[in-house]
């Protein structure tokens, strides 16, 4: 990242989105080496998921992947209302499953007078 800074010179550098997304990345990902709590109270090793992000400059080189990764962008709202009636299914699904069930797995693995683990598929506690 220094050397092609040093290459292009930090204006030309910093013009492109691609650099800019990969300072992003490298300064995040020095933030949890930086930033020591001895308590450990803040964790922020979970910023290293931004790492996922660098092999998306590779899209920019191969016209294929570029064209394949622009048409599945375009593709996400024309299905949006196919993601709305799965969503519906989904939860007239889950009401008609909780509906149907009425609390039949409440005390499967442990009964509730002496917290023994009963079995999963004889439970002493349903009627």
């Amino acid at each position: 990242m220094v050397i092609k800074t040093i290459g292009l010179g930090l204006r030309a550098y910093v013009m492109d989105y691609h650099n800019l997304m990969d300072i992003f990345i490298v300064v995040t990902s020095w933030i949890p080496v930086l930033v020591q709590s001895p308590d450990k109270s803040i964790d922020l090793s979970g910023l290293k998921f931004l790492r996922v992000l660098r092999p998306l400059r590779t899209v920019r080189n191969i016209k294929a992947l570029k064209v394949i990764v622009l048409s599945i962008i375009r593709a996400v709202p024309l299905l949006k209302s196919i993601f709305i009636i799965l969503l519906f299914v989904y939860v007239v699904f889950a009401v008609l499953m909780l509906h149907l069930q009425k609390g039949n797995f409440k005390q499967m693995c442990f009964s509730a007078p002496n917290g023994l683990p009963t079995g999963l598929f004889y439970p002493s506690s349903i009627p």
